[in-house]
């Protein structure tokens, strides 16, 4: 191959839902990896490039949640990962990151994590700036924890009580169809419109009863059969000994979503990151 200039899609893995404490409710959601979208010359073959796909952050038990790794396309495009959620007594902001942790439920609002990213426009155009997009965590309230932000809006925080729900995580972005088919790819996860959505924010746990935890990239309910829009993870109920399935249903962000995990609560595991994702498209 002569020398070219190719176009990159480079999602930074998610950040890991948080986990209140023992008897603390309220874990916050999973921010999102940030994505880029550019182009750049590469040489003429054989050319080498280090490739790297960022890992989703790691559940933790009574504490805020792993942060996402970076993902990169040669060392200088990088993406980098969501913030862990909040969690632990007294009440920790989410981390920040591409887009920011949401933040542990607590009586007083707690802010959410920064996201080092620009809220996405939608296409045209995709181009992002160089810091990616990525969004901020969701702040947290008396009635649970904030949602993690995602590359297309920021997270949520819970309505409050009477309420006792998790808030939802910021929206995810759909693929460009410069680097998705959908009647032919693998990549992406269903959305508010279509398939081939990524980076959403996770949502944050519940507190209290009656309870409901935040839906995962901004859409769905804990109930749901499936992760939640842009394969983020849903924030979790209130847990029930009685119910031993539930605390770790459906709160992990899918494989290569670079979305972040659901938020849990009372000293438990929380829920995992998504890895993130690199596309690369060459002239054809």
């Amino acid at each position: 191959w002569s020398a070219a200039t190719v176009d990159y899609l480079i999602v930074g893995g998610g950040g890991a839902g948080g986990s209140g404490g023992p008897g603390q409710f309220g874990g916050g959601g999973g921010g999102a990896g940030a994505v880029r979208i550019g182009t750049t010359p590469i040489g003429a073959h054989p050319v080498s490039t280090t490739i790297q796909v960022g890992a989703g952050g790691a559940g933790v038990r009574s504490n805020r949640g792993g942060a996402g790794n970076p993902s990169y396309f040669g060392t200088p495009i990088t993406a980098p990962g969501g913030g862990g959620g909040g969690g632990k007594d007294p009440a920790q902001a989410g981390g920040p990151g591409g887009s920011g942790g949401g933040s542990k439920h607590d009586d007083s609002t707690v802010t959410g994590g920064p996201g080092t990213g620009a809220d996405y426009p939608g296409s045209p155009p995709d181009a992002s700036p160089s810091a990616g997009w990525g969004n901020p965590g969701g702040p947290g309230s008396s009635g649970g924890a904030g949602g993690g932000g995602g590359a297309g809006s920021a997270g949520s925080n819970s309505p409050g009580s009477p309420g006792y729900t998790g808030g939802p995580g910021g929206t995810g972005i759909q693929i460009p169809s410069t680097f998705y088919n959908p009647s032919n790819s693998g990549v992406g996860f269903p959305g508010s419109s279509g398939t081939g959505w990524i980076a959403g924010g996770g949502g944050g746990s519940t507190y209290g009863n009656p309870n409901s935890g935040g839906g995962g990239g901004g859409g769905r309910t804990a109930g749901d059969p499936d992760t939640g829009y842009a394969g983020a993870g849903h924030g979790q109920k209130n847990y029930s000994a009685s119910d031993p399935v539930q605390p770790r249903e459906h709160g992990n962000a899918g494989a290569n979503s670079g979305s972040g995990g659901g938020g849990n609560n009372n000293g438990r595991l929380s829920f995992d990151g998504g890895s993130g994702i690199v596309i690369i498209a060459y002239p054809t």
